[in-house]
């Protein structure tokens, strides 16, 4: 099974949303047969692309930052449109967007099709107005 995530911050950024993620993606690592490859923030520093196990890729990408605004998805959409990200949502069996990265939903369903669907998981963390 392969896993692409989309997540605007990633463990150690954020709080226990991410960290849990973190965990469950590590967990999920360790199994034979599947792979994840996460696509997030990256900060000043930090590595563009990071190997954590042979299952589990970060990819750390330059996004805009919005004054005032902890979530820049609607600021960074053009990120999910770039060919990288969407190579790694049509090869993903599954998409899981574990933030406020709502924008990779439709994109991720753009892809979906009759022989080879796409499962898109969004769980809940925290309580958005």
């Amino acid at each position: 099974m392969k896993m692409a995530v989309f997540s605007e911050l990633f463990y150690p950024h954020g709080g226990g949303a991410e960290l849990a993620t973190w965990l469950y993606l590590k967990l999920l690592s360790e199994e034979e047969g599947i792979k994840i490859k996460v696509v997030t923030r990256q900060f000043p520093g930090e590595p563009s692309t990071e190997l954590v196990n042979k299952n589990l890729t970060i990819f750390r990408i330059p996004m805009k930052i919005a004054l005032g605004s902890r979530y820049d998805t609607l600021v960074n959409m053009g990120i999910l449109l770039k060919d990288f990200n969407q190579k790694l949502i049509k090869e993903s069996d599954v998409v899981y967007i574990p933030g406020c990265w709502y924008s990779a939903i439709p994109i991720a369903k753009m892809h979906k099709n009759q022989l080879l669907p796409i499962y898109i998981i969004t769980p809940l963390h925290a309580l958005h107005p």
